[in-house]
């Protein structure tokens, strides 16, 4: 038995050196270091799987840097970008294989990751300058703010190619005083339901200052550069009904008659019956609210509405209400609930409200976008 164990390990080791050597005929250099990982990082390589991670390692790192030369020679930045994460990618194998126990560091060929490093973040960096001046330029030519947003972007990835900070720091002000826009807000609420706007909808507004916004609530700042302003209403809150009455009929006991059983000389109550009718109004009570709002904004500068528009929304619910209008509830059937009562006054649409201020404000939140829309 012990023999047969030590043929089964002697062949499972032949197979999977044959296996790594095969990868390594195929110039899969990656997946060899990835197979020997597990034993590697144990230890437990032997000489000749030892032997083979070294060469995979170097074999690797040569065909990466052979990549990033010929990308370096590109003229498309798409390359060098790509070159740039794979260099990251083998940077990590490196950093991983060198770490093993059984890796000496003169086992491994001297990785050229820092000179090409430099080479790729140069013509990046030079590549980005270039897009956030043409960017800066088309915002001076036409006054549109995504030009400047964009360049404010293509600032920020100058950090990933070794720029210095301050003088990114002074791009993005640049960016930032450029294309930052002031917008005056006037929110406008129905009458009698301040409480419910207030909170359901004015507070859920998405009008959130950020590097390129800023949203006021004073009409006195001298650089307002827009005005936004929303007016909604409730245009309606009332209850629909529809009615039908229905005749219902049943035989209900009246009461218990004693009759004497002769044969037992016992005495038992026999239920009497009576006919009993009665008649029903089914009513199916629908409340509902209906509100809108509309927004224009004000260039306050130029003295011109550019946008504007609207939403109308309706909620409503319903149940159905039982009323004994003549007979006798006994004939009732026991289905239907009398006990259920007409909702009508007029607080008894808050819930309908702030249903709808929700609808309301949530379409205008994801509809208008009105960061998009300022310039």
């Amino acid at each position: 038995m012990k023999q047969f164990t030590f043929f089964l390990v002697l062949i499972f080791a032949v197979s999977a050196c044959k296996s790594v050597d095969k990868l390594y005929q195929e110039g899969n250099y990656k997946q060899i270091l990835s197979k020997l990982e597990g034993k590697a990082k144990k230890g437990n390589l032997d000489r000749k799987e030892k032997g083979m991670l070294v060469k995979a390692m170097n074999k690797y790192a040569e065909e990466i840097n052979r990549e990033v030369l010929e990308s370096l020679n590109s003229s498309r930045p798409s390359e060098w970008t790509k070159a740039k994460k794979k260099l990251e990618k083998l940077e990590d194998s490196f950093d991983e294989v060198n770490n093993y126990s059984q890796v000496r560091s003169d086992d491994l060929i001297p990785s050229r990751i820092d000179e090409l490093y430099p080479q790729l973040n140069t013509k990046l960096y030079n590549f980005t300058i270039d897009e956030y001046d043409e960017d800066i330029a088309n915002y001076d030519r036409t006054g549109n703010r995504d030009y400047a947003q964009r360049a404010y972007g293509h600032a920020g990835r100058l950090y990933n190619y070794g720029g210095d900070i301050e003088t990114i720091e002074l791009l993005e002000i640049q960016a930032i005083d450029l294309g930052h826009r002031v917008t005056y807000v006037d929110v406008d609420g129905p009458i009698g339901y301040g409480f419910t706007f207030k909170n359901y909808f004015e507070r859920e507004l998405e009008l959130n200052n950020d590097v390129f916004n800023t949203f006021v609530e004073f009409r006195n700042l001298s650089d307002i550069d827009y005005r936004l302003s929303i007016e909604v209403d409730i245009t309606r809150a009332d209850t629909d009904r529809s009615t039908r009455q229905d005749r219902y009929t049943d035989k209900v006991v009246d009461y218990y008659d004693n009759v004497i059983d002769t044969s037992t000389n016992q005495t038992n109550q026999i239920p009497v019956y009576k006919d009993v009718e009665a008649v029903v109004e089914t009513a199916e009570v629908t409340r509902y609210v209906e509100g809108e709002y509309d927004y224009d904004i004000w260039d306050i500068r130029n003295n011109r509405r550019f946008d504007y528009g609207g939403e109308r929304h309706r909620i409503e619910d319903s149940q159905i209400v039982y009323t004994l209008i003549s007979g006798d509830e006994d004939a009732v059937p026991s289905n239907i609930d009398l006990s259920t009562r007409s909702i009508n006054s007029r607080s008894d649409y808050e819930d309908l409200l702030k249903e709808l201020y929700r609808v309301l404000v949530d379409d205008f939140n994801n509809d208008v976008d009105i960061k998009a829309r300022l310039h």
